[in-house]
């Protein structure tokens, strides 16, 4: 296995405000594997931003070290700070480009800063334009564009100085729904055919269910979550990522029911259970089996399907109305073929 292409250790961030110091970023570990996409996600506030211009050091850290490509940031001069920063583009929610500048030059800015010649440039910045869908409008200026081709300008620049990281600092928290979906295609396509590493920074679960290998959940500078994508969606260990799992699939109670839920059975209530389904047992008719073999009548409250990465992940809310007993071997045998179930009270 090779090694990571970035690893951030015990990471800390503090800033001082009216001669207190405040902690943005509180013992962040975290590693991502070349060619992987990875989100962080949080509220506002929780650290996300300071987190990732803590990667490329726009942002020093307190403490801790950011090691890239093996190299720990920290310990560099500056001149070699910046040429380490040149494997790393860097894209943003308002895109930064130079009004005054067309399509074209915006895209090759960097290139001219780092003294190209004219031929080198088109050669570089040509392929890059069609490859983000502007070839034909090479001569438009930002004004002449939409949000999401704006987005694409930018990320062309940010590829043009070949890159291995991409940093994503809420690239599609200006763009309406249909440019949000076709700018992180298109992230998915340049991380697949250029083997580019990404790390993207948002506050929507859907763009991480979207994109994403790896996710991490910040909350108030902390790292309170980490796994593959469809791990952690299936078994959010934290009110936070079950909170904003809660964005795109109905993974809390719903509210009209939160009210009837009794800690204790009593006469009337049946035991309301969640239950998560992964691949296999996401296909397989298991609640016609547990009601043919333990006759136990499974009412579903509420059920959802989602597709993650190739993985089928199902989620249901349903009561059991059977002996304790028949319930308890429903359960048992639910278990046997991988389907989590977690007990919600009685209702």
């Amino acid at each position: 296995m090779s090694a990571p292409l970035l690893t951030l250790v015990d990471l800390h961030k503090a800033y001082e405000v009216n001669n207190t110091a405040v902690s943005a970023l509180r013992g962040i570990h975290l590693s991502v594997a070349r060619g992987a996409i990875v989100g962080i996600i949080g509220k506002s506030g929780a650290g996300k931003s300071t987190l990732i211009r803590s990667i490329n050091l726009l942002e020093r850290p307190t403490k801790g070290s950011v090691i890239f490509d093996g190299q720990d940031l920290k310990t560099l001069t500056n001149e070699n700070l910046r040429k380490v920063r040149q494997q790393m583009g860097m894209i943003f929610q308002h895109f930064n480009l130079l009004s005054s500048r067309t399509v074209f030059q915006n895209a090759a800015l960097p290139l001219e800063l780092q003294g190209l010649k004219k031929s080198e440039i088109t050669n570089r910045v040509m392929p890059l334009l069609e490859l983000v869908g502007l070839s034909g409008r090479l001569d438009y200026f930002p004004e002449q564009l939409s949000g999401g081709q704006k987005q694409r300008v930018a990320i062309a620049r940010a590829l043009a100085l070949r890159p291995q990281l991409l940093l994503c600092d809420e690239a599609t928290s200006a763009l309406d729904p249909e440019s949000t979906r076709a700018i992180l295609n298109l992230l998915k396509q340049i991380n697949q055919e250029m083997g580019l590493t990404i790390v993207l920074i948002t506050h929507a679960m859907d763009v991480i269910k979207q994109i994403c290998d790896q996710v991490g959940v910040i909350d108030e500078g902390q790292l309170v979550e980490w796994g593959e994508v469809v791990e952690v969606f299936a078994n959010p260990q934290h009110p936070v990522t079950q909170r904003l799992i809660g964005q795109v699939v109905q993974w809390e109670l719903p509210e009209n029911l939160q009210p009837q839920v009794r800690s204790q059975q009593t006469a009337g209530l049946h035991l309301l259970v969640r239950l998560t389904f992964v691949n296999n047992s996401a296909k397989t008719p298991l609640i016609s089996h547990i009601h043919e073999r333990f006759g136990v009548t499974v009412n579903i409250l509420q059920a959802d399907l989602e597709y993650i990465h190739g993985n089928s992940l199902g989620f249901m809310l349903c009561q059991l109305i059977g002996t304790s007993q028949d319930i308890d071997k429903a359960l048992h045998y639910l278990t046997e073929h991988s389907v989590k179930s977690e007990a919600m009270g009685y209702v």
